[in-house]
């Protein structure tokens, strides 16, 4: 071959890896990998935050919907363990939302009776219909669904930068 040819032949392999990573899904091991921990005690007990540390690379940085999920639970703290298996059920059944992109999850907040996770979307009545029909065989949950419009993430920002300063 010649030097033109092989040139060519490199330029097209840069140009579909190139377009090929911009549109990707992020892998599950991106996905959970910018993610920190933090826990504290206040009067009701033992707080526990899981909470991602950055603004996504993608799209889904300009999703401007803060959607909130809550669990109650009877426990100050945390929850009892079949409590807890109860919420991985939850967990793993809304996985899809996240696998498919039209939202993402930006933290997990534990402790004072409540389970709550923080997804932000473009599309909030989509996010809920989903929602609804990922949930629809399961039994019933105490759960709540609360939406805002926040463009800026300002409900994460918050929340994060109250944890990492250890005022929360």
């Amino acid at each position: 071959m010649t030097p033109i040819v092989l040139a060519s032949i490199a330029v097209v392999a840069i140009f579909f890896f190139l377009v090929r990573t911009r549109t990707r899904k992020p892998s599950a091991a991106e996905e959970h990998s910018n993610w920190s921990m933090y826990h504290w005690n206040d009067e009701s007990g033992l707080r526990i935050l899981q909470t991602r540390d950055e603004l996504p690379n993608d799209a889904r940085k300009n999703f401007d919907v803060g959607v909130v999920i809550e669990w109650k639970y009877e426990a100050e703290g945390v929850p009892d363990e079949p409590t807890m298996k109860h919420i991985y059920e939850l967990e793993d059944a809304i996985r899809p939302i996240r696998d498919d992109q039209s939202a993402i999850h930006v933290h997990t907040i534990t402790g004072n009776g409540i389970r709550e996770w923080c997804y932000y979307t473009a599309d909030y009545p989509k996010f809920e219909a989903q929602f609804n029909k990922l949930v629809a065989g399961m039994p019933r949950m105490p759960i709540e669904l609360s939406h805002q419009v926040d463009p800026g993430w300002s409900y994460w920002k918050k929340l994060k930068a109250m944890a990492s300063s250890g005022v929360a």
